[in-house]
């Protein structure tokens, strides 16, 4: 007759059974798995290896910022015209090459894409090496193919200074469902490119086929005091957008969307006398050129 096992006995042995018995695998403690080596076989520095290690933890944590997101047709209903997705973009970390001041500087991340502008928080004391692993999402609208990117010093008793700034293109890889992760080049005062990198993780959410109707949703983050404190000395360069092959000045409106309306523009100016008028040009735009909801958000915006 055979004899039955207490429950408790039979977990303990089918547990024993999936322990690992012997040597660790090599790499068993870093960081997803070993780190690569370079082609010609020369040891990686300590520096190399960090820098890869760095990377691996980049695209790990925005995987995760991503799927935290939602799945990629959880999509608010109704959806913004002209708009072809949704892009995340991760901010990672930067490498500078000077500290500019007296003392440790405090940097932040400003990011344009098209007329929406969007900021990380504030590393302090982050000086020539901040990290701010912090992902942005927004509506990628058509034909913007370029993002404008600034890092400023936060400043206590005056304005924000300029530390460094870079126009980045979209990679095209990401349309195609991929994930871009890169250092890129920043300019400044020191020069085109010399200023340090700044590490940054792409990807893209298609939006799903339907009928689109005027965005009523979220506006894009901005700074309490509105801009008053974000009249920076300079000026981005307004990157040159086209549409299906062709320069955005000879493309054909479509009458069945709404239009831009200099006599709305001009009330909501009137509605809102305090407010900066780009920002409420921003959130008019973003409204799909409707003013009654972009004076609900921009009264929002006022709580």
């Amino acid at each position: 007759m055979a004899t039955s096992l207490d429950p408790e006995e039979f977990k303990r042995l089918e547990r024993r059974k999936r322990v690992l018995i012997g040597a660790l695998p090599e790499g068993f403690l870093t960081l997803g798995g070993a780190v690569r080596d370079v082609p010609d076989g020369t040891p990686l520095t300590q520096q190399q290896i960090q820098e890869q290690l760095d990377e691996q933890a980049a695209i790990a944590l925005h995987q995760q910022l991503n799927a935290s997101a939602g799945p990629r047709n959880a999509y608010p209903q109704p959806q913004p015209i002209n708009i072809r997705g949704r892009l995340l973009i991760s901010v990672m970390q930067a490498k500078l090459l000077k500290n500019y001041g007296m003392t440790r500087m405090d940097p932040y991340v400003r990011i344009h894409i098209g007329h929406h502008i969007y900021e990380t928080p504030t590393d302090v004391n982050g000086a020539k090496n901040p990290k701010w692993n912090k992902t942005i999402q927004c509506f990628l609208p058509v034909g913007i193919n370029q993002i404008y990117l600034e890092i400023y010093d936060e400043c206590n008793f005056s304005v924000d200074e300029l530390i460094a700034h870079a126009n980045i293109t979209i990679p095209e890889e990401i349309f195609k469902g991929e994930t871009n992760e890169e250092w890129y080049p920043l300019n400044g005062k020191l020069g085109d490119g010399k200023e340090g990198q700044i590490l940054l993780v792409f990807s893209f959410m298609a939006a799903p086929v339907g009928p689109q109707a005027p965005f009523v949703g979220s506006v894009p983050y901005i700074p309490p005091g509105g801009a008053a404190k974000r009249h920076h000395h300079h000026t981005p360069p307004v990157p040159q957008v086209h549409v299906s092959g062709q320069p955005v000045s000879q493309v054909v409106p479509d009458e069945s969307r709404p239009q831009f309306s200099e006599d709305d523009f001009k009330q909501l100016k009137e509605m809102f006398p305090n407010m900066d008028a780009e920002v409420v040009r921003s959130v008019y735009e973003a409204g799909g050129f409707s003013k009654d909801s972009a004076a609900n958000a921009l009264l929002g915006m006022c709580d």
